[in-house]
């Protein structure tokens, strides 16, 4: 992904997010990869609302580039106490492995923050596009994620994450695309 490309997507995202009266933006780093993350919720009902938002991924070791346009319903209110659910899904599109990357993955997010442990909270996200959903060079695609973490206000938070995101591409097969552990910080307004 160009710098222009990239420069676009983040100020899209900048401008969802500041014009939104919900939303969210997390970013998670280490030596080699950033992972960008916002978006906004559409509707006023906490318990189930639209989100809509932008993810972009980069990895220097792989040289991944990937962005990702995000859309769900956000579920806020479940019959398990303080677990919020995304079930969305990303179209992913870039490069990785030195191939195109284009697939629709179909999964959820979810963060639990058990109200007796203040502020502890822990979180994952699972998606999968089969060859069905996967376009170009791409054969599937999966992206994975487990985090734990601390709010350190009801509205911003610190947390470490392990990721994985793999690749199947038809020319040289599976591939990881961006592997590793994270750090980082979020919020919600």
């Amino acid at each position: 992904m160009t710098t222009r490309k990239l420069a676009t997507l983040l100020f899209v995202l900048a401008a969802a997010v500041g014009m939104s009266h919900a939303g969210w933006f997390q970013m998670a780093l280490n030596d080699k990869t950033l992972d960008l993350e916002g978006g906004f919720h559409i509707g006023k009902d906490p318990s189930s609302r639209m989100a809509l938002g932008g993810r972009y991924i980069y990895e220097d070791d792989n040289e991944t580039s990937i962005g990702a346009f995000i859309g769900g319903i956000s579920i806020g209110e479940t019959s398990v106490e303080g677990l919020e659910l995304l079930l969305a899904g990303q179209y992913y599109f870039g490069e990785g492995g030195n191939e195109d990357a284009s697939a629709l993955g179909l999964g959820v997010d979810a963060n639990w923050a058990p109200g007796n442990m203040k502020g502890v909270f822990f979180g994952g996200r699972f998606f999968y596009a089969p060859s069905l959903f996967a376009w170009g060079d791409t054969e599937g695609f999966s992206d994975f994620a487990v985090r734990a973490g601390y709010r350190i206000t009801p509205k911003v938070d610190v947390f470490v994450s392990y990721h994985k995101i793999k690749a199947e591409f038809e020319a040289i097969g599976d591939v990881t695309l961006s592997d590793g552990w994270l750090i980082g910080f979020g919020g919600r307004f």
